[in-house]
């Protein structure tokens, strides 16, 4: 029935041709003549990516051999083009003068939008005026590329284009009265409608104006000039305006994929083989000489529904005088199907006879696909083009219908369902998420109830609902209203259980769309599982502290069940640096609900030879139930160790003098520093050779000792030592050279070596004897030293006891002056003073006197007896021998005193030990010498 239909739709509206007689009989000036000629005159539109070039191309690859040129200037107006058409000398004036096919008006981009009233508009259309006439009169026609409007519109004519397709209507407007000003019915002036194919993809788009759409991607940055592509867009649609010929399967142009290139060709034919025709636009190619053409016109539209298949029938015929065949192929969407009753395939086409004047039909079918993912969307138009070719005529006719695709609803659950726990008197969300998978916009619903064991609902589905001590509710729906075509959108719901330890909730899901007589049902179930939970700490973490290469630390761990039910805990070391062993003592511990156990060990091992400051962290998990409630980390450090090795510390004399070699080597695991002191037995010269940046010290300008810092592990520190050896001293000894080197970071660290040289004693000289030494010379030699001593005893003592006797007279001195001598006076010494002074002498009064015995005996009568005897005094001569024994006592202590300061003289006139190996020949002399010093230094 709808193969009937289209049939004789097509049929009613069968015509010869859209043309006059008259303008069916024009001379084809393109078959006339080899070459197509072509000039373009316009501004930067037309110069920026050549467009003529463009041109060029595409009508090469349409075998038309062309040859196209432009002549612009940046921003130029047809007025201002007119005016140099008008100006002899110019290449304007020159060109136009000449023949050609077809010249190309492109005016200034805002122009032709302007009221036709303005005197800009005025002006280009006498400008163009002046150009038509001229190309006229060398037998030619005229096009006006329709340009385009900018990609936001016009801010600086904001008032007239506020964005681009009020800018875009007015500039259609204004080619086409621009066209409509210049034909005539003899010679029509045609009208390339490159700004309509922008507005077809524009409006095909629901964001057109967004970056990198195949609408904004047509212009430059500026959004006004054309990019590569909005230039190519621009080549194809005046191809296949000024030939009719499609220009999908054309080459394409640098810098535009394939998949783009055929986007752009589509667009270019469809403007101008379908909707400019629409819009009364007219062609070269409609004016041809008559051959075989198609007997009605482009611009059906069929209505489709999606999945169905729908017959087509076109009738051509040939009005030439001679008979032919045509060559009929049909072409359209890849996602569509064609097929027809003919050994070849609709796209490659058919080969038919065309009697003269004899009318014939074509029958073909079209099968819609099915909606995937909301597309096709529905009433989208998808174009189609049957193409004819007359073999002997030459000429070429096309029919272009569309097929408007029909309207499908349906939706789908992408996800949700299935099964779900929760804790006693817990809360749990549901997310169910919903797709319109028709091609049209929609609105979708959704519905909950709980259900029984038989999967009835236990009541009418709503929004929410509360059944068993369970409750439910559906909280966030809005966005299922009015989805776009394919649009998902996301439902959620919670549920509440009973406090219970066990438990069970079936629930059903309903969902449906407008339009769309099937429900969907899903199934979902929430089932009361018994809480699990822990808890992991760290007590006793020993390893706070730095660890050495090679040793362990240890911290201990507590694990607390913080569920409603006993479970088993498993503890695991998830992560652990490869230089560290870590043991746990303790791996699973089953605890009741609320239990805590501690003192887990965990034992950390270090690897030997790592290097200081080397840190690694531990983490440790807890698992129960199928998942970790929780974990703890603790760092381990490793600890600086220092450590040096001697590795060569060997010496040599020569020369009289020693030298040791030294090299020192860090075998610790962090950078130190050495420090290096030298000590000698002999008072001779020695020191050492630093190593360069070190800080030496020195005595006496020598070094004696150094410090260097920041030696790196593994580095070495090399040095030398010396000792001058003296060739001989009074005395054979060892010269012993100490040398102690320490580390800087750790002084503990120590090694000292000593180097040793054998000095040989001096030879004695042989004495030079006299004939006949003298018997005193020989006492002398004898005794001398002996009697030394004896005189400085002697004086010695006699010194302390002179100083003994002072000591004892300034006592008795001090005492007197202490103690004053009480004089008793006479009588008569007293009765002389009176005498002396002439004073009258007083009477004298004699007091009884009486002898000792009496007043004895008179004193211890008065007294009373006593009972202790009164011992008798010592003996006189007792008394003087013990005086003896004290003195003697005295003197001895004042001997040892004598004694002990001669040494203590000696000791300190004794020869510097820097000076023992002196030559001593002059001993005697320096013992003179010290005791005149001794002499020097008594009191006068």
């Amino acid at each position: 029935m709808a193969l009937i239909l289209v049939l004789v739709f097509l049929t009613s509206l069968a015509s010869p041709s859209l043309l006059s007689t008259d303008a069916a009989k024009a001379e084809s000036r393109q078959s006339d003549q080899s070459t197509l000629d072509i000039v373009m005159l316009g501004n930067s539109y037309t110069s920026n990516n050549q467009l003529h070039v463009r041109v060029n191309n595409l009508l090469d690859a349409a075998g038309l051999d062309p040859d196209v040129q432009a002549l612009t200037s940046g921003g130029k107006t047809l007025a201002w083009h007119g005016e140099q058409a008008d100006t002899e000398g110019t290449s304007w004036y020159d060109t136009l003068r000449e023949s050609h096919d077809y010249v190309v008006l492109q005016d200034q981009s805002q122009v032709p939008g302007f009221p036709t009233s303005s005197s800009y508009w005025q002006d280009s259309l006498a400008g163009a005026e002046i150009i038509d006439a001229l190309v006229e009169a060398e037998g030619g026609d005229t096009f006006f590329m329709m340009t385009w409007g900018y990609r936001f519109g016009d801010e600086s004519n904001q008032w007239r284009f506020p964005d681009f397709s009020t800018m875009q209507n007015h500039l259609k407007t204004g080619y086409l009265a621009f066209a409509e000003n210049l034909s005539t019915s003899e010679r029509p002036v045609f009208v390339a409608p490159v700004g309509m194919a922008h507005e077809n993809i524009h409006d095909s788009l629901n964001n057109p104006t967004a970056n990198y759409t195949i609408f904004s991607d047509l212009y430059a940055s500026d959004g006004k000039h054309p990019s590569i592509q909005g230039t190519y867009l621009a080549a194809c649609v005046i191809h296949v305006s000024i030939t009719g010929l499609p220009s999908v399967g054309l080459p394409s142009t640098g810098g535009i994929n394939a998949s783009r290139t055929l986007a752009l060709q589509e667009w270019a034919d469809h403007t101008v083989l379908n909707s400019s025709l629409e819009a009364g636009l007219t062609y070269p190619w409609q004016y041809e000489d008559p051959g075989v053409e198609f007997g009605v016109d482009s611009g059906s539209v069929f209505n489709i529904d999606p999945g169905l298949t729908v017959g087509v029938g076109v009738n051509f015929t040939n009005l030439a005088e001679i008979d032919t065949t045509a060559l009929v192929a049909i072409t359209g969407p890849s996602d569509w199907e064609i097929s027809w009753n003919y050994p070849t395939s609709p796209g490659v086409g058919n080969s038919f006879e065309a009697p003269s004047d004899e009318v014939q039909w074509l029958q073909f079918s079209v099968t819609a696909p099915l909606v995937d993912g909301g597309a096709p969307l529905a009433g989208s138009t998808h174009d189609f083009s049957v193409s004819l070719v007359g073999d002997h005529t030459g000429n070429e006719d096309w029919w272009n219908f569309s097929m408007r695709y029909g309207e499908w609803k349906g939706m789908e659950i992408i996800e949700g369902g299935g099964s779900a726990s929760i804790d006693p008197g817990g809360i749990v969300d549901l997310e169910f998420v919903l797709r319109n998978i028709g091609n049209s916009h929609n609105s979708l619903g959704i519905n909950i109830a709980a259900v029984d064991e038989n999967g009835s609902p236990v009541a009418t589905p709503d929004h929410s609902f509360a059944h068993d001590g369970w409750t439910a509710i559906v909280y966030d729906r809005a966005d299922l209203e009015d989805m776009a075509p394919g649009e998902s959108a996301t439902v959620r719901m919670q549920v509440e259980s009973p406090i219970r330890t066990a438990g069970r909730l079936d629930m059903m899901i309903q969902v449906w769309a407008d339009g769309v007589q099937e429900v969907q049902r899903l199934n979902q179930s929430i089932s009361i599982v018994p809480r699990s939970g822990g808890n992991l700490g760290l007590t006793n973490v020993d390893c706070l502290f730095d660890v050495a290469p090679g040793d362990w630390c240890l911290v201990e761990l507590f694990i607390e069940n913080t569920g409603d039910a006993a479970f088993l805990f498993n503890l695991s070391v998830v992560d652990q640096p490869d230089w560290l062993v870590v043991n746990i003592s303790d791996y699973t511990r089953f605890l009741g609900p609320g239990q805590r156990v501690h003192g887990i060990d965990v034992t950390a091992w270090t690897a030997v030879g790592l290097t200081a400051g080397l840190s690694g962290e531990v983490i440790i998990e807890v698992e129960v139930d199928g998942w970790v409630p929780a974990e703890v980390s603790f760092e381990v450090n490793i600890a600086a160790v220092h450590a040096w090795e001697v590795v060569r510390a060997d010496s040599e004399v020569v020369d009289g003098q020693l030298t040791g070699f030294w090299e020192m080597h860090n075998i610790g695991n962090s950078p130190d520093g050495l420090v290096v002191s030298l000590e000698c037995t002999d008072f001779t010269g020695f020191g050492v050779i630093a190593p360069e940046g070190s800080d030496s010290h020195t005595t006496n300008g020598d070094t004696r000792s150094f410090e260097i810092l920041d030696i790196p592990i593994d580095g070495t520190v090399i040095f030398e030592v010396w000792m001058e050896v003296p060739e001989e001293v009074p005395i054979a000894a060892d010269a012993v050279l100490t040398v102690e080197a320490r580390s800087v970071r750790d002084p503990s660290v120590r090694h000292v070596i000593e180097h040793s040289a054998a000095i040989d004693g001096a030879e004695p000289t042989a004495p030079i004897e006299p004939d006949d030494p003298s018997a005193f010379s020989e006492f002398l030699q004898r005794w001398l030293q002996t009697i030394l001593i004896v005189t400085v005893s002697l004086v010695g003592m006699v010194a302390v006891a002179m100083a003994i006797r002072h000591r004892i007279e300034a006592d008795r001195e001090y005492y007197r002056k202490q103690n004053p001598e009480v004089v008793v006076e006479e009588v008569g010494d007293w009765m002389a003073k009176f005498e002396e002074s002439g004073e009258e002498i007083p009477e004298i009064i004699e007091s009884p006197t009486t002898d000792v015995a009496s007043f004895r005996a008179d004193f211890m009568e008065k007294s009373g007896d006593h009972s202790r005897d009164v011992a008798p005094a010592p003996d006189t001569a007792v008394v003087g021998k013990a005086g003896e024994v004290l003195d003697e006592a005295q003197t001895e202590d004042a001997i040892r005193d004598a004694i002990e300061m001669a040494d203590q003289l000696q000791e300190s006139d004794m020869i510097h030990p820097e000076n023992i190996v002196l030559d001593l020949d002059d001993f005697d002399d320096r013992l003179d010498s010290l005791g005149r010093d001794l002499r020097d230094d008594e009191d006068p």
